[in-house]
Formats: C-alpha cells, sequence, structure tokens
C-alpha cells in the first residue's frame, strides 16, 4: 500500500502569472500504470460552489515526485475587471463557471490521490439491489479496498464478457466482497466468473481553499515553502503588500501596490480632477468608515471626513477603492485643496486605529501640453497609474493595398487607373512625463512591462487600451543623467475606422 506526501503546497495566497506548483510523493512511484491524481475545483467566492475544472494524472519524475502546476489553469479563469471612476470600496464580481469570473481574485483546491496497477484476481461475482448485471465481486482473501476507491476491471472469457469490462466505484465492503456504485450491465442476470482488478485509483483527501492573484514573481521569489525568502514577493503579498485584515487591531500596510516610497511623510502626486484607485483584500465579516484627512502645502491639517459606514460580509473577494481627487471631491461633503495633501485610509468601526491605503499630493500641471494619463497592471495584481503631462506626438501609419486597371478607349476625365483597395491607419503616440525622481523612473519599469496598459480618457469617462511598442528600457540615475524624464510610445490596439471596400 502506497505512503503519499507533499513536498511542496502552494501558499495561501499566489501570483497566477507564474507557476503554482503542488509536489507530491508516493513510496509506490514505480509501481507499474503509477500516477498521482489531482482534480482541480474553483470556488465562487459570492456562492462558495465549487466547480472542476479539471482531472489530472500526473505520472511521478525519474525521481519519484509528481508535480502539478496550476497556473495555466487557473489563469484563464482570473481577469482584472476594474472601473477607474468608483468612490466608494467596491467589490468584484463573481459568478458560477461557465460564465466569466471577472474577479481578480481566484480561490481554489485540489483533490489529490493516486492510481497504480494492484493485479487483484476475484473469485466470483454476483448481483444485489434488484439490478441486471454485475454489482460485487467476491474474494477468497481480505483486501485493502476503502469505499470510493475506484477500480478498472477486466474479466475472463472476452469473447463472451468484454460487456462487463470498465471502470465503478466501490460503495461497500462486507467480508471478503465489495459492492459498486453501478451495475455492469447486461440482458441477465450473471453470477459466478473470474476476472482482474488491474487498476486502482484512490483519493486521500483535500488541499486547503488558496487563492490566485492576477500578479506575477520573480526569479528572486520562489513557488517553494522550504526557501526562506523574507525579501521576496510571496513575503510581499503576506506581510506587506497584500494584506488581509483579520481583527480589528490589524496594523498598518500598503495595499496591490509596490510603489512605497522609502520615506513614509512622502506623498505621490495627483492634479485635480484624476481618477485613481487602490485595490485590496479584505477578509470579513468587518465593518469600516473610510476616512479621508486633507492638509494645506505645510500638512497642517484641514478637515477629516468620515464617509458612511459600509458593512463587508464576504471572505478573500478582492475590492477597489476610489483615492483620485476625481473619485473623492464632493463625496459625502469632501472639499480637496486645490494644492495640498490627502491621505485616504480605512478606520475599523469600534475601534481608533487607521488602515492607510493613500498617500496623495495634489499638485498644479504647470505644463502647456495635453496630460496623458495612463492606468496600468502591476506586478502584484492591481493597476497604478502616473502622468505623462508632457509633450506627446502621434504620428499616424498608413498602409494602403492598390490595384489597377486599364482604362476603357472611351474613359471620362476622372476614371481611375489605380484604385485603393484597401487601407489601414493607426496611430502612435510618444509621450513624455515631466523631470521624475531616480525612484518613479525605477518603478516606471512595471509599466513599460505591464501586459495590460490603458489611457484614462477623463472627459468622456473611458479606458482606452493600448500598447506600449518600446523594446527597451534604460535604467537612468542621478549620478549620470542628473534630471531625466520617462519617455514611452504606445498604439491603440485597435485601428482607425476608415472608408475601404
Amino acid at each position: 500500500m502506497a505512503t503519499y506526501s507533499f513536498l511542496q503546497q502552494p501558499y495561501q495566497y499566489n501570483p497566477v502569472n507564474a507557476p503554482i506548483w503542488a509536489v507530491a510523493y508516493s513510496t509506490d512511484n514505480q509501481v507499474q500504470y503509477f500516477n498521482y491524481l489531482f482534480n482541480l475545483y474553483q470556488v465562487d467566492k459570492l456562492t462558495s460552489t465549487p466547480s472542476l475544472l479539471g482531472v489530472y494524472n500526473i505520472p511521478p519524475r525519474p525521481t519519484g515526485e509528481g508535480v502539478f502546476d496550476t497556473h495555466k489553469i487557473l489563469k484563464s479563469y482570473v481577469n482584472s475587471g476594474y472601473s477607474f471612476t468608483m468612490s466608494y470600496i467596491m467589490a468584484s464580481t463573481s459568478s458560477v463557471l461557465p460564465i466569466t469570473d471577472s474577479s481578480a481574485l481566484l480561490e481554489f483546491y485540489y483533490q489529490y490521490g493516486y492510481q497504480e496497477y494492484i493485479g487483484l484476481t476475484f473469485s466470483q461475482t454476483y448481483n444485489s439491489g434488484g439490478f441486471v448485471g454485475i454489482t460485487g465481486f467476491g474474494f477468497t482473501t481480505s483486501n485493502f479496498f476503502v469505499n470510493n476507491d475506484v477500480i478498472t476491471l477486466q474479466m475472463s472469457g472476452q469473447s463472451v464478457n468484454q460487456q462487463y469490462n470498465g471502470q465503478t466505484t466501490i460503495t461497500g465492503l462486507t467480508g471478503f466482497s465489495i459492492t459498486t456504485s453501478t451495475p455492469f450491465v447486461s440482458a441477465e442476470n450473471i453470477s459466478g466468473g473470474l476476472g482482474n482488478i488491474f487498476l486502482l485509483s484512490r483519493f486521500l483527501g483535500y488541499s486547503p481553499n488558496y487563492y490566485a492573484v492576477n500578479g506575477t514573481r520573480q526569479y528572486y521569489d520562489p513557488n517553494n515553502s522550504n526557501v526562506n525568502n523574507p525579501a521576496g514577493l510571496f513575503d510581499l503579498y503576506t506581510n506587506n503588500n497584500l494584506y488581509v485584515y483579520q481583527s480589528a487591531t490589524a496594523i498598518q500596510n500598503n495595499f496591490l501596490t509596490t510603489y512605497n516610497l522609502p520615506d513614509q511623510q512622502n506623498y505621490k502626486s495627483i492634479f485635480t480632477g484624476q481618477y485613481e484607485t487602490a485595490h485590496c483584500l479584505i477578509q470579513g465579516p468587518l465593518v469600516y468608515n473610510l476616512v479621508v484627512n486633507t492638509y494645506d502645502v505645510n500638512l497642517n491639517p484641514l478637515n477629516t471626513y468620515n464617509l458612511a459606514t459600509h458593512s463587508i460580509s464576504q471572505n478573500y473577494i478582492l475590492y477597489s477603492v476610489g483615492v483620485g481627487t476625481s473619485n473623492l471631491q464632493g463625496l459625502d461633503g469632501i472639499n480637496l485643496p486645490a494644492t495640498g495633501y490627502y491621505n485616504v485610509s480605512l478606520k475599523v468601526a469600534g475601534t481608533a486605529s487607521n488602515i492607510m491605503i493613500k498617500r496623495m499630493q495634489i499638485i498644479q500641471n504647470c505644463s502647456p501640453y495635453t496630460n496623458v494619463r495612463i492606468m496600468f497592471l502591476n506586478r502584484l495584481g492591481g493597476y497604478d497609474y502616473y502622468n505623462f503631462n508632457y509633450d506627446s506626438k502621434i504620428v499616424t501609419n498608413i498602409n494602403r493595398t492598390t490595384y489597377n486597371k486599364t482604362l476603357a478607349y472611351n474613359y471620362q476625365i476622372g476614371d481611375r487607373g489605380r484604385t485603393v483597395l484597401t487601407i489601414d491607419a493607426e496611430d502612435q503616440v510618444t509621450v513624455n512625463t515631466d523631470f521624475i525622481s531616480e525612484y518613479d523612473y525605477a518603478w516606471l519599469k512595471e509599466l513599460i512591462t505591464s501586459p495590460e496598459v490603458f489611457v484614462i480618457d477623463e472627459v468622456r469617462m473611458l479606458k482606452l487600451p493600448i500598447i506600449i511598442t518600446d523594446t527597451a528600457w534604460e535604467q537612468k540615475t542621478r549620478l549620470r543623467e542628473k534630471v531625466f524624464n520617462l519617455v514611452m510610445t504606445y498604439q491603440y490596439d485597435f485601428n482607425i475606422d476608415l472608408q475601404t471596400f
């Protein structure tokens, strides 16, 4: 009988864009037909309804381990459906499959076990329960079956009894006999008979529930619970950036962003009339107030706004919080200064502790150029924002397909010899930031390498998808360049609609 253990399992929170390994080990890994078994389930976070995503047989490696990587399977069920205009805290939506789950947080677990060859001969078959066909098998000695084992059998006398071969589940054990869930149907009851149960599939248990976030990890952040990596991404997920509120005494932490200024008195800049969101996990049930504190240009306190009380009833749902000037201005009487500072935080009801979300500095846009507001998916699975408020240049790339025709002998002036058959056009935009800090420049590497980037049209309230076309990013420093900005080129991921045949 096989012994079975796990050498490695997923963390509670896992970035879905990198391998999420479960590594099992059995001492019977060299037995004929041996496989590790995994049934993967998704759990709808609003209804707690599980859905089977697939049944997987994993052959052992030469060293005996069974390595099951779930991330490519789970990735197709994770999206990022954020609204940049929302104000109060808002839960991402979730639906039972096959409807697409628009949440960026997926809950999953797996059932695990093994399959192996046993070659056990039964001495008789019998019928029970009024079925027509075989429902039970008898043995001359005791056997090691347990209820819910799945067996694959093969009868003797193949030319007569092929219809009795197949797979069934054990539902009862009596003495040296077993009964099965479904009969092997025939036109008549069959008793006696010999055969062989040659394959056993046994599930041993279920994993805990895990969560997959639309982030990624790096080489320095291995998905290996045996590696002590306190400065790695998993440490950020569990102890710094991705924080789950589990009590009213929760300490201050940041959310799904790596934008953490070294000096905690520093603030992220924003213009008036701009949208921005922050993203986090909150474990319910929890009652809280969204709190906004405003300050003047010298950081002298102006006002404190306690927004309406909100209740979180579901656990482990990804939430968005509006933290931009447009998200907050006028909300529940909030009056933000034209220039100055503000903090956005959560206050757990009945406590005095505020949990910081964002520190923002409102500045004036002194550039004569039109600002381009960029929203991008960061590496932790949230969205960040940045202003490109200096010179922007648009180049329209045009591709024409034409055909030639011979003019008729009686052509009229204006008839075409060459005619446009199709024409495609796309805008390519080059944008510039203001002069920025070395910290901001290094952090914006996440923007240049992000797979999901949008231009925010704050007049028409649109989120326009773009593709960054830059193929290189050069790190700049104060020591070498003294002053610098970021220049970025992108194109919209849709073509301009034109008159064409």
